[in-house]
């Protein structure tokens, strides 16, 4: 038979439901006003039940639509190599920001670096003299318990957080291959990515632009 839609369906159901409540109640137990009240509140919910659910249908699609974007916006970025610049800037200014942050914990004076000591004498000798004893016990590899080891400790923090990034990158290049050739990363050799980077060059990428779009 013909396929129903969802919202007819449910219209069919409740229908079906207030048809048998109708048949089914008892009049004699209960009051008449009880009785008109309670099929007039039936009718206006078989009335509204499907308002409600082409309301639900309309809120699904927009976020399908909505998903569907991001999921194209995120492969097209990954091809183009945009992704990946991104990521690079991304974790180029993390590190730097968080250097900077455990430096300026430790005492270290980051006004006082400069390019021109040879031929401009610093203004803060003494400031200068902390700051190169500072490096030397970060640098040191006995030191354990001090800023050698507290440094040592930031760093495995910073990686930490750097490559579950790249992870997650990682992760997002494998669901590409999957969707684009149905094989992982790991799966192909070199051979068939020459062969994917020169169709990309040729201009498959609109091709698939206009896949995506019409799927």
């Amino acid at each position: 038979g013909e396929k129903k839609s969802i919202r007819t369906n449910v219209e069919d159901r409740l229908l079906g439901m207030q048809e048998k409540w109708v048949e089914t109640v008892d009049y004699s137990q209960f009051s008449r006003l009880y009785v008109e009240e309670s099929e007039t509140l039936l009718y206006n919910y078989v009335e509204q039940g499907p308002v409600i659910v082409d309301q639900q249908l309309g809120y699904i699609k927009w976020a399908l639509e909505t998903m569907r974007e991001r999921i194209f916006d995120r492969v097209e970025k990954l091809v183009s190599g945009q992704r990946k610049e991104d990521m690079c800037m991304w974790w180029l200014g993390h590190i730097d920001f968080k250097v900077r942050l455990f430096l300026e914990l430790i005492g270290y004076k980051l006004h006082l670096e400069s390019h021109d000591y040879i031929d401009q004498r610093p203004d803060d000798e003494d400031g200068i003299l902390k700051n190169l004893a500072l490096i030397s016990q970060i640098l040191n590899p006995q030191d354990d318990d001090g800023i050698g080891g507290q440094a040592r400790s930031f760093i495995s923090g910073v990686k930490n957080e750097v490559y579950n990034v790249i992870d997650q990158f990682l992760e997002e290049v494998k669901q590409l291959f999957l969707i684009e050739f149905g094989k992982t990363p790991e799966e192909m050799d070199i051979d068939e990515v020459k062969k994917m980077v020169e169709k990309e060059r040729r201009g498959e990428g609109e091709k698939r632009k206009r896949r995506w779009g019409n799927e």
